[in-house]
């Protein structure tokens, strides 16, 4: 169902379905991540919380971060109730890997 809303939000921030969603391995935290791809290649890192404050509150912060022009994933678009988020595709390798 998540990955249904996912799907939806990719649709409104690209005017297109991916052409292929890949699920990531989690990252320490409840977050469910997967990565969107659109037919032109460029992909994106789809967000599924189970927290809408901190979510909310994720969201709030990379608007911050970007206005004070910070190196952190950009933030393209979220739900209305700030369940999922699309965000900035850093690639592959992870801050942990790193």
């Amino acid at each position: 169902m998540e990955k249904e809303r996912l799907i939806d939000l990719f649709v409104k921030y690209s005017g297109e379905v991916p052409s292929s969603i890949d699920k990531l391995p989690g990252a320490g935290s409840n977050r469910q991540y997967y990565r969107l791809t659109g037919a032109d290649g460029v992909s994106v890192i789809g967000v599924v919380g189970t927290s809408e404050e901190e979510n909310r509150a994720f969201v709030e912060l990379s608007k911050c971060f970007e206005s004070r022009d910070f190196s952190t994933p950009k933030l393209y678009a979220h739900s209305d109730d700030y369940m999922v988020y699309l965000q900035e595709d850093l690639g592959s390798t992870s801050l942990f890997d790193f």
